[in-house]
Parts: C-alpha cells; structure tokens; sequence
C-alpha cells in the first residue's frame, strides 16, 4: 500500500512539473523598478503583451502613467515597482480579470475618468480607436489623458468620452489626424521632424510613424525621455513638458 502511495505521489509530482515547465517556457517575469522615482527601462520581448502581476512599490502602478511598455521593452516611471509577466499569448484567464478587449470592432465604448482618476476599459483595439464624443468638460487629449493600447482604452484627469473602434474608423482618424483634411501631407520615412513642445505645452506633430520613430537630437534643456514627456502613435509624433527634438521616422 505504502508503494503504491509513493508511486502515485510520484507521478503527480511529475505532471506538475511538466504543467508548471510548459508554462514558464511560453511566459517569463521580470522585475522592474523607478528608483529615486526615476524613469527606468528594463529590456524586454514584448511581442506577446504585458502584464503586471504583481506591484512591489507603494506608488500605485498604473499603465499608461507611471509604467507601459513598446516594442522595445518595458519602463517604469515616479516611483513603481512591479513584476511585469511577458512573452506568451492571451488566454481565458486575462479575459476575467480585464486585460484584453471584450468588444468588437465597429462598435462604441464609452470611457470615463471618475473623480479624475485613471481608468481601463477593455476593448479591441486591433482595428485602431478614434474619440467621437467628448462628455466630459475636460478636454481629453490623445497621449496625455486618454490613450489605447493592446488592450483596451485608458483615461485619466477627468477626460470621458465615446470611442469608435474599428478598422475602418482607424483609417479616417488616421487620415484626419495626419493633416489630410487641413491640407498637410504626411511626412515620409527615413525623413527627420521637429517637434517642440513650447511653453511646456502639449504638441502633436503629423508623421509617418509606421516604421517606428527615434529621436536623433535632444534641442531643448528639457531631458527627452521616450514615455514621459516624448512619444509616438500611428497619428504622429507627441512632445510634453518641455521636450524639444529632431526625430527620424525609420524606415520598416
């Protein structure tokens, strides 16, 4: 009896092991922390999205304000510290807990800021998002308080709003927010923009983003730090707080 006990222990100790393997091998976690409330960068594959599992600091994280991440890896910003899990697909579980879009395209979402405080509305944002109606008194403004990502739609410091998702909803807003409407034509790739945020005010520069956007030259006292106050959409280039550059629109 004793063995026979010991043998199925044994085997149950075996496919925990092949479960627990199997799923290390498709996702990774990494710790990555805002020293000295600090900007920091901490490399990562994030191909397959990011999530925060677990938050070390006592600075609340919040994505798109403090912490994000692109195609280059994951930052974290003003004092959050957190174990972030990268590298595998979305599954069941990320849909009850909120992580990945519940909608489909072609439809409308409406996103609010209460009390000014930031706020995550799961949504597919695959076909791109465009803001159709403001309902709140604040003006929301791409890149500073509302934003989308991979997995839904984010506002914060009072912005609410409706907000269209879909492909072809991408396509005009695209068009729109290039300048085609005002008479600008898009900048081409491997060319180089100035964007200058004057006064410390927020400025949104029309460019061809697609092959992605590096900055080249620093031209204001201001430190540039990409996520912070410099930034990149499928619309164009965003400066804030003072960030001024040149920046080159690479070519994919």
């Amino acid at each position: 009896m004793k063995q026979v006990r010991y043998v199925f222990c044994l085997a149950l100790a075996t496919l925990f092991s092949v479960v627990t393997f199997s799923s290390a091998a498709s996702a990774a976690t990494i710790r990555c922390q805002s020293e000295g409330f600090e900007y920091t960068r901490c490399p990562a594959d994030t191909r397959g999205g990011v999530q925060l599992m677990q938050q070390l600091s006592d600075t609340q994280c919040r994505e798109g304000q403090n912490w994000g991440y692109d195609n280059r890896g994951i930052w974290v910003d003003k004092g959050c510290a957190g174990e972030f899990q990268f590298g595998r697909q979305s599954t069941s579980s990320d849909y009850r807990r909120g992580y990945v879009g519940r909608s489909s395209t072609g439809q409308t979402i409406r996103c609010e800021s209460d009390t000014f405080d930031y706020k995550h509305c799961p949504a597919d944002t695959s076909g791109g998002v465009q803001l159709t109606e403001q309902l709140s008194d604040t003006r929301c403004r791409e890149g500073q308080n509302w934003g989308y990502d991979r997995r839904g739609i984010w506002v914060d410091e009072g912005c609410a709003g409706e907000f269209q998702i879909g492909r072809q909803t991408a396509g005009r807003a695209s068009e729109r927010a290039l300048g085609y409407s005002r008479g600008y034509a898009p900048y081409l790739t491997g060319q180089t923009v100035r964007c200058e945020s004057e006064s410390f005010g927020y400025n949104r520069c029309p460019a061809d983003t697609r092959g992605g956007v590096q900055l080249t030259e620093q031209l204001s006292d201001t430190q540039c730090r990409e996520g912070q106050n410099w930034g990149y959409d499928r619309r164009g280039i965003w400066v804030d707080e003072g960030c001024s550059g040149e920046f080159l629109l690479s070519r994919r």
